[in-house]
């Protein structure tokens, strides 16, 4: 009699039983069968409505049942180490209302070379420029997307032509700096970086 033996519904061959097997020991088929079924599907214990095409979206998923668990991004992460929301994730968002915003700050410290400001570290910049200090732009957007930096810069009159040649002034003229106080500088840019529009917001805050 060609009986294999298993213990789940892989190990079951297709062909068994053969036409020439007595009828006497078709219940032994019969009940290799159920007991491969139970052995493979043990939790099931009602209806499966999934249809095999949903089923299959779970093929290659790799994530823990604490990470398939979550329904809302804070309690997830946007880390990209949380392997779901990566923090480079970019979309177009239409219509976009909030009641708080708040941006990160990055902090750049104290100036006495030629430094970057980094847009991806944070649109809003603060620095404190000495003298042999200046800036470069890092990072930007990508064309046609908008980019905007809010630099507040301390003593920011003790450089020397502290900003690149693809940073433009109204009129083409930079504007006197404080020395000893604070200037807080937009810079605008929708090409790359090619050029940074930039504008004096205020000038010695001190």
């Amino acid at each position: 009699m060609a009986l294999e033996s298993t213990t789940y519904i892989d190990g079951l061959v297709a062909t068994n039983p053969t036409g020439t097997d007595p009828r006497s020991q078709g219940d032994d088929h019969i009940r290799l069968v159920k007991s491969a079924v139970k052995a493979t599907l043990p939790n099931l214990t009602g209806a499966v409505t999934s249809t095999h095409t949903e089923l299959n979206l779970l093929d290659g998923v790799t994530a823990t049942t604490t990470e398939l668990n979550y329904n809302d991004v804070p309690t997830l992460g946007t880390v990209e180490s949380s392997k779901t929301v990566t923090a480079d994730a970019v979309g177009t968002t239409k219509n976009l209302k909030t009641q708080k915003q708040t941006e990160i700050v990055n902090p750049i410290g104290t100036i006495s070379t030629a430094t970057a400001i980094d847009f991806s570290l944070g649109n809003v910049a603060t620095a404190v420029m000495t003298s042999g200090g200046s800036f470069t732009l890092t990072n930007p957007p990508t064309s046609g997307i908008y980019g905007k930096i809010k630099l507040i810069l301390t003593n920011g009159g003790t450089g020397t032509s502290i900003f690149p040649a693809t940073v433009k002034w109204a009129g083409g003229s930079t504007p006197t700096l404080t020395t000893s106080g604070i200037d807080i500088i937009t810079l605008e840019t929708i090409d790359a970086g090619a050029n940074w529009y930039a504008v004096l917001d205020g000038a010695d805050f001190s």
